[in-house]
């Protein structure tokens, strides 16, 4: 990228402003990141755009920090929803918290696709072959006290599967949940 392409993305000449521009946009792609429902099209559009910025800024002469990344797994085999709902929850926070701690955007990207990868595994475990999935948004999250809450009641008889929340009624929070993350899946292979 040429010094004059880079003037897109940013148009900061002086190297203190450069450098705060460049971190007014990286916290502006970081909170984006934490406060959107991961949608794999949309997330990567990001990324695209804020590896524009990196070559921009690097064109510029600026100077990205070394990467600290490390990928969170989890282990869904054999878990029951409540088990798989907890375990997301609390890797998708920790990948929320690494995102706003990032001081690269190399760093960023790899946590984003962390967080997409660890999406796709829990829709997975949540997806059903529904007939219809009309009307469901897959930007829509459920509130994930009231998801939790159903699974709680649903647990005190037994641990839960896919196939127990397909006895439950249409509007039932579960459901819902699982049709939007079914749709997400099928978005997610389209992309």
């Amino acid at each position: 990228m040429t010094s004059e392409e880079a003037r897109i993305y940013i148009v900061a000449t002086d190297e203190d402003a450069m450098e705060n521009e460049f971190l007014a946009e990286l916290f502006k792609h970081k909170n984006f990141f934490i406060s959107t429902s991961p949608i794999p099209k949309i997330f990567l559009s990001r990324l695209n755009k804020l590896n524009k910025i990196r070559e921009a800024y690097l064109a510029l002469g600026g100077i990205e920090g070394k990467s600290a990344f490390e990928e969170v797994r989890s282990n869904y085999k054999d878990k029951s929803l409540g088990e798989i709902f907890r375990e997301y929850s609390s890797i998708r926070n920790v990948l929320k918290q690494k995102i706003m701690v990032s001081n690269t955007i190399s760093d960023i990207e790899s946590i984003v696709l962390n967080l997409l990868q660890e999406t796709r595994l829990y829709a997975n475990a949540w997806s059903y072959d529904y007939e219809s999935l009309d009307g469901v948004l897959v930007s829509n999250e459920m509130d994930q006290m009231n998801v939790l809450n159903q699974i709680k009641k649903l647990e005190a008889v037994e641990p839960i599967a896919i196939e127990a929340i397909q006895k439950l009624d249409a509007e039932n929070v579960l459901v819902r949940e699982s049709k939007r993350l079914s749709l997400w899946l099928k978005l997610d292979q389209n992309v």
